[in-house]
C-alpha cells in the first residue's frame, strides 16, 4: 500500500505545475486535469475550473447533508525560489 502512495507522490512531484512561470501553463492544466481524475476514481464530484488564470479543481464529497460542512483548501501548484531569499 505505501508503495502505491509513494508512485502517487512520485508522479505528482515529476509534473512542473510551477503557477507563476507561464512556460508551465500545460503543466498546470495536466496536474489539475490528474488530481480530478483521481478524485473521481475515488468516487468524489470533481471539475475542473478554467479561465481565471490557473486551473482552479473543486471537488464535493457529500455524505449526509444533515451534517456540518468541511472546507478543505489546498495547494497542488509550486513556487520558484527565489535565490535572494
Amino acid at each position: 500500500m505505501i508503495k502505491k502512495y509513494y508512485d502517487l507522490l512520485s508522479e505528482f512531484v515529476a509534473i512542473k505545475s510551477v503557477s507563476p512561470d507561464t512556460r508551465f501553463s500545460d503543466d498546470m492544466q495536466k496536474c489539475a486535469d490528474r488530481i480530478a481524475e483521481l478524485f473521481a476514481q475515488n468516487g468524489v464530484d470533481a471539475q475542473v475550473v478554467r479561465g481565471f488564470g490557473n486551473p482552479i479543481v473543486l471537488a464535493e464529497c457529500g455524505v449526509d447533508p444533515g451534517l456540518p460542512t468541511c472546507l478543505i483548501y489546498g495547494h497542488y501548484d509550486v513556487q520558484t525560489a527565489d535565490i535572494s531569499e
